[in-house]
């Protein structure tokens, strides 16, 4: 569980390693969690080859040919000990102080 210290040890503008210990129960907070696990670099890396390993379904419409790809797949984890380092701007620092108490910050 994070604390007031740990957050206030971290300013803006360095790397945090966020570590996962917990799942949370609100969907609201998963999806917090989940939107700011995105933002590491790996994590978005596997996202653009994923989509690029995406079939295209093309199909007729209008006598034209349509391409649609099928839903993303989802990268992020929340498993307790999962690890992701992301950018530590003043809207993630914001983000994880309302889901602090499933997640580890230390200064990456």
């Amino acid at each position: 569980m994070a604390s007031d210290k740990q957050l206030s040890d971290i300013r803006p503008g360095q790397p945090i390693q966020i570590k996962i210990t917990g799942c949370p129960k609100a969907e609201a907070q998963r999806k917090t969690l989940t939107q700011l696990c995105e933002r590491d670099k790996t994590v978005q890396i596997e996202r653009r080859r994923l989509k690029r390993a995406r079939p295209i379904d093309w199909r007729r419409r209008a006598g034209r040919l349509w391409g649609g790809r099928s839903r993303r797949i989802d990268v992020v984890r929340l498993d307790p000990g999962a690890n992701y380092t992301v950018f530590g701007s003043v809207e993630t620092l914001q983000k994880l102080k309302s889901v602090e108490n499933f997640v580890e910050i230390t200064p990456a």
